[in-house]
């Protein structure tokens, strides 16, 4: 029977390559932190966009090696959310843009990416000057589809964030890695076969 080993990383910068590991049988995915919004200066401010998510299968590392890596941590307020990097610069997953104005922040784009498989991050929806409220913030990008644009304001009351893309990403911005335990959060998910 095939047994399935899962390792999520959520801080640090080194992880050592397991003795178990199947260059033949792994997913190794990065997300992108999310964006925050724009900073409240008296009218409502667009929302931050999603980070974009990679996916690559079958990577062939050395066991016992070392590989670097680093956790795109969430925006604070008009800041962008940092990129989720592994093995240097071999996968990278593009941190969402901010904004500093009612139009929302872009999404971690699949250009700004690196590896095999990649979607976008949803875009920030657009906040109101005159109604007040902020926009939401765009999805992180899903395991099979971009993550959705954050919702436009309609009243005073913020719009709300993107839907993340399929079964990826949500609107949160920091947290664990892993899409099947907490959807959406930026970080690194690695799961190998033995």
């Amino acid at each position: 029977m095939a047994v399935t080993e899962t390792v999520i990383l959520t801080s640090g910068t080194s992880w050592t390559v397991p003795n178990t590991w199947n260059s033949s049988n792994n997913t190794v995915t990065c997300i992108g932190g999310g964006a925050g919004g724009g900073a409240n200066t008296g009218s409502g401010r667009g929302g931050g966009g999603g980070g974009a998510q990679v996916i690559n299968t079958n990577v062939t590392l050395t066991a016992g090696g070392t590989i670097s890596y680093a956790i795109g941590a969430g925006g604070g307020s008009g800041a962008a959310g940092g990129d989720t990097t592994f093995n240097s610069s071999a996968m990278v997953a593009k941190g969402g843009s901010s904004t500093a104005n009612s139009s929302g922040g872009s999404g971690g784009t699949t250009a700004a990416s690196t590896g095999t498989t990649k979607y976008a991050g949803g875009n920030g929806g657009a906040g109101s000057a005159v109604q007040g409220g902020g926009g939401g913030g765009g999805g992180a990008g899903g395991t099979t589809a971009g993550g959705s644009n954050g919702g436009n304001v309609t009243s005073a009351i913020g719009g709300n964030g993107g839907a993340g893309g399929a079964t990826g990403g949500g609107a949160t911005a920091t947290g664990t890695a892993t899409t099947a335990v907490q959807a959406g959060w930026p970080g690194l998910n690695i799961v190998t076969g033995k």
